[in-house]
């Protein structure tokens, strides 16, 4: 029988069709025809098709904008928002919101090699790209009208990658997303109501039933949420509350980069698919707590879902941790 389950944490629907339900036989391996590196603006040698570097680990001596890098970031050529606007301006049409698109778009070339994924890199080599991604997001933190920094990864053309390069991009906004303001609403709310934090309550809720727990480490736990609106949806989220990626500590960090591998590898055993993952941050307010949100791009969003916001999943999170755990 099917279900209807309410997301905790920005109050949407999902339905779960356990009678049309797929498991993880059911899905068949994404097969993508590669490009190859020969002209792929990220790979070695064609440091000159992308904007200057901000940032880069790189071996002994060799040069900004040359070869010879393990990780690069630059601005995104083709950026959503820029800096180079003339005045920054606000106004209010009728019925209408109109800012100027100001931000900063970004993006972090994890490894030179052209067909080398993320979760196929060695441990310290992970760990470098986890450390690259905090101190990219904190130096957005500090740009000139942002309210949002968003620190997410497309990967494969079904998760909106461009280019099949391994990369990650981060983007600020200049407001509060329309998705983080429903969540602070519902987590003021609840705390209001129960005195008591949503997440941590939530967590505790989970840890208590545990069929949904896909692994607990000493700093982070890894579940399938109770209402996932994709199969195989996973999240990673810290033990210990706080807000923002920023406030990450050393050991959070070591074992974020471990669990992230892990859950990515475990991930590609379902044929490899398409994803999108993102750090849900806010910083400098108590009530929200810093996770990272991995959607599998194993269903695609049709009619129903754009008309109703309501998603349906043939997969059941119960079955879905279970299949991680063995694979973990």
């Amino acid at each position: 029988m099917s279900e209807l389950r309410k997301n905790f944490l920005n109050g949407n629907w999902v339905i779960i069709s356990s009678e049309r339900a797929k498991r993880p036989k059911d899905f068949k391996p994404q097969v993508e025809e590669r490009a190859g590196s020969l002209n792929c603006p990220f790979c070695p040698g064609n440091e000159k098709q992308t904007p200057p570097e901000e940032y880069a680990i790189r071996n002994d001596n060799s040069q900004p904008d040359t070869s010879g890098w393990q990780i690069r970031v630059f601005p995104n050529k083709f950026p959503a928002l820029n800096y180079e606007v003339s005045s920054v301006y606000f106004s209010k049409p009728f019925l209408s919101e109109l800012y100027p698109g100001v931000g900063k778009h970004e993006v972090i070339v994890e490894t030179p090699e052209h067909d080398t994924d993320l979760k196929n890199l060695g441990e310290d080599d992970f760990l470098s790209i986890i450390q690259t991604y905090l101190l990219r997001y904190r130096n957005a933190l500090y740009l000139p009208a942002v309210k949002y920094v968003s620190l997410f990864r497309n990967y494969k053309r079904e998760g909106g990658a461009s280019l099949e390069h391994s990369h990650s991009q981060v983007l600020t906004l200049p407001f509060l997303p329309p998705q983080i303001e429903l969540e602070l609403r519902n987590i003021r709310e609840y705390q209001q109501t129960n005195n008591h934090s949503l997440f941590t309550d939530y967590i505790e809720q989970e840890l208590k039933e545990g069929c949904r727990i896909i692994h607990k480490g000493e700093q982070f736990l890894v579940l399938s949420p109770f209402a996932p609106r994709f199969p195989f949806e996973t999240w990673v989220m810290p033990l210990r509350h706080f807000s923002g990626f920023s406030q990450i500590n050393e050991d959070e960090i070591i074992e974020l980069s471990y669990i992230l591998k892990k859950t990515l590898k475990a991930l590609s055993t379902l044929g490899d698919p398409a994803y999108n993952y993102y750090f849900h941050s806010l910083e400098g307010d108590i009530d929200f707590r810093f996770h990272i949100e991995i959607l599998p791009r194993m269903a695609k969003p049709a009619g129903f879902e754009w008309d109703t916001g309501v998603f349906i999943n043939y997969t059941v999170p119960e079955e879905a941790a279970e299949y991680f755990r063995v694979n973990f």
